[in-house]
């Protein structure tokens, strides 16, 4: 009964060891399934531009979407122009330049001052801000989103995004808030590349059908181990029972006839079943109709010797 025990709990534990590893790999499956996209993006800057370095657009995939987000209330504009043409416009402000990437999600940077250069008079100088770099006949940075070096663009108000094909390694994304105020935060730069191999789901299929085989299997086991015992504990309760109605009989038989009752080793029960009680009856209706019989065999026996008596005289 010890080892039975035993071995259903060791089943038991088992049988959750198997349905734990099979909800891991459908967790793998699911919503845990590792990203097909990788991303990056920049820290916090007062720079008035971010722009991406050289072949920083073609690191990773086919394919990037390009985000820039700014102050919530203002007008973010993005841009995609030849790295030459990128780092010539914002040469002349204080910009930050993205040249690689970190382990944590980030990517390295290098702030760059603005390079003096000859201003007509009354032309805004200030390194921080974009109007200086409109050509004369602009009037005002709106013009900036306008001008023919962009490849490709796309401006809302607190962010704005697009999606590049990549096609060489020529092409920089530029981000600026349109009109900020001095002194402003700068725009922020994520770039999100979808992989060209997705990862792999061989370990978490294993996962799935290997705990499904062995929590079936463990299951099924469990199932006869319980309807074997089940099966053994109506045999022995069968037995029992068995054993309670002989002791019953013997001792009805013993009281019936004045014999004491024959030492057959069982302990009496109890409380005896309706079974036991039923078979009880019955043996003493058989012994009762045993002694009517030896009582009419004595009879006859004694009417024929009276009658030889009678016959002899």
């Amino acid at each position: 009964m010890s080892t039975n025990r035993t071995a259903r709990y060791l089943s038991i534990a088992l049988l959750v060891v198997s349905l734990l590893a099979a909800f891991i790999g459908v967790s793998r499956l699911t919503f845990l399934r590792p990203s097909a996209n990788v991303a990056f993006h920049s820290e916090p800057t007062k720079s008035a531009v971010v722009l991406t370095g050289e072949n920083l657009l073609e690191s990773t995939g086919e394919k990037v979407t390009i985000r820039a987000t700014g102050p919530a209330k203002q007008e973010v504009f993005l841009g995609i122009a030849l790295t030459s043409d990128a780092m010539a416009f914002a040469k002349s402000v204080n910009h930050l330049e993205l040249t690689g990437f970190k382990a944590d999600g980030k990517l390295t940077s290098r702030s760059i001052k603005a390079k003096k250069t000859n201003s007509a008079p009354g032309e805004q100088t200030s390194p921080d801000g974009l109007q200086h770099l409109a050509a004369p006949a602009q009037a005002d940075a709106a013009d900036l989103t306008s001008l023919d070096i962009w490849k490709q663009s796309a401006r809302g108000t607190g962010h704005a995004s697009l999606n590049w094909q990549l096609s060489d390694n020529r092409w920089s994304a530029v981000a600026f808030v349109v009109n900020a105020p001095a002194k402003a935060a700068g725009p922020q730069l994520e770039l999100k590349w979808k992989l060209k191999h997705e990862p792999s789901n061989i370990s978490a299929i294993l996962l799935v059908i290997v705990g499904i085989i062995a929590a079936g299997a463990i299951a099924t086991y469990l199932t006869l181990l319980v309807l074997s015992e089940r099966r053994s504990r109506a045999k022995r309760l069968e037995t029992l029972e068995k054993d309670q109605a002989r002791q019953l009989a013997s001792q009805v038989t013993s009281a019936v006839t004045g014999d004491a009752p024959a030492d057959t080793g069982v302990i009496p029960a109890v409380h005896p079943t309706r079974r036991s009680l039923r078979m009880a009856e019955e043996a003493e209706s058989q012994t009762r109709k045993g002694r009517k019989s030896r009582h009419s065999e004595k009879n006859e026996d004694l009417k024929d010797a009276e009658t030889e008596d009678t016959h002899d005289e």
